[in-house]
């Protein structure tokens, strides 16, 4: 291959777009702030089965001068979604179909969701021997390329007892002991602990991307969990703008905590974050780390529906009728508890106020 097709296909946002299948919405961890609310308790064997069948028709289909990244994400695929013989064969059969386009270079990397709070994760662990046996490895000078599990990190609302921390941070480190090959993401929400965490010097990215050998991304802590339960209070409508004071209490009301931040907390966050950590500025709910095509699968619906990000459009979306802030960016980023202002535009603010932007 030419450097130019290998730049296609083993580096992210460089004409080729990532696919991203979501699986099934089930997982046992339960975060306090889980956007899927109560869909992501369970799902039906029979509903499993035509995801996975719908999701490889659908990647057969593909066309890889299009395509350079395949992505599962649920729900959790390892704390015993994998129970029933069916189910677990022919998920395994995906990600055995899944690793051979990327041997044979019609994808250069794969992301896969893992929760990791469990002790017992044996079906995670026989993929990824699967996946050691099969050869599948990173290719030198690209650091995109390989297999990527993405995992989450939360100061409040995800680890529920001490030991299922202590759990996350076992796997982390033994995974990396037996698959050094293997490559980490972890995402970590902007809510108010882990913004005053940072403020105090309790948690420092630099020293937790080197413990564990991980890459870092951040999640605003905005209102999407609260979205299905403000649908089923307002049957047919969509939130807007107007709505954003309604669905931030009914989100303090569904967690019970400070999640969502205050303003000014938030601003001393990214100026700190600017002043100390500037090389991991860019990670802070930066659009192009996402992946551009997202299929949702609901228990309640017979077939996956399809979710695009747009990263060159100011609202990163093809919807004109999509729910923007007056800012122009989605109400997604109008997170504070405080304020309606759109966390995005002070993100940049804050940059440019430093001469960085």
């Amino acid at each position: 291959m030419m450097s130019s097709e290998l730049e296609k296909l083993y580096t992210n946002n460089t004409g080729r777009k990532s696919f991203q299948w979501e699986i099934w919405p089930m997982c046992n961890n339960l975060c306090d702030f889980c956007y899927l609310g109560p869909t992501n308790r369970s799902t039906n064997k029979e509903r499993q089965l035509k995801s996975l069948d719908d999701c490889e028709a659908k990647i057969h289909s593909l066309d890889f001068e299009k395509y350079n990244n395949i992505s599962y994400i649920g729900g959790d695929f390892f704390q015993g979604q994998l129970v029933d013989k069916e189910v677990h064969d022919k998920f395994f059969e995906l990600m055995r179909y899944t690793a051979q386009l990327y041997l044979d270079k019609k994808i250069g990397s794969i992301w896969i969701t893992v929760t990791l709070t469990i002790g017992d994760n044996k079906d995670l662990y026989d993929m990824l021997d699967m996946f050691n046996d099969m050869g599948l490895r990173p290719v030198d000078g690209y650091g995109a390329s390989g297999l990527w599990l993405c995992t989450s990190y939360d100061s409040t609302g995800r680890f529920h007892t001490p030991q299922s921390e202590e759990n996350w941070k076992y796997h982390m480190k033994n995974i990396h002991e037996k698959y050094p090959w293997i490559k980490f993401n972890t995402t970590c929400i902007l809510q108010t602990s882990f913004l005053q965490n940072y403020l105090d010097g309790k948690w420092s990215p630099k020293k937790f991307m080197e413990e564990y050998h991980t890459t870092l991304f951040y999640k605003q802590a905005g209102t999407g969990f609260s979205d299905i339960e403000y649908r089923k209070q307002h049957p047919g409508t969509q939130p807007t703008f107007e709505d954003l004071p309604e669905m931030k209490r009914i989100a303090q009301e569904t967690i019970g905590y400070d999640f969502l931040p205050r303003r000014e907390l938030f601003i001393k966050f990214l100026s700190k974050y600017a002043d100390e950590d500037l090389d991991t500025y860019d990670k802070l709910f930066n659009i192009k780390y996402r992946s551009d095509e997202l299929h949702r699968n609901f228990n309640d619906q017979n077939s996956d529906f399809e979710c695009d990000r747009v990263k060159t459009r100011y609202n990163e979306t093809s919807d004109d009728d999509a729910a923007v802030s007056p800012c122009g960016h989605l109400i997604e980023y109008a997170g504070y508890i405080d304020s309606d202002a759109c966390m995005i535009c002070d993100r940049n603010a804050v940059l440019e106020s430093k001469g960085l932007l």
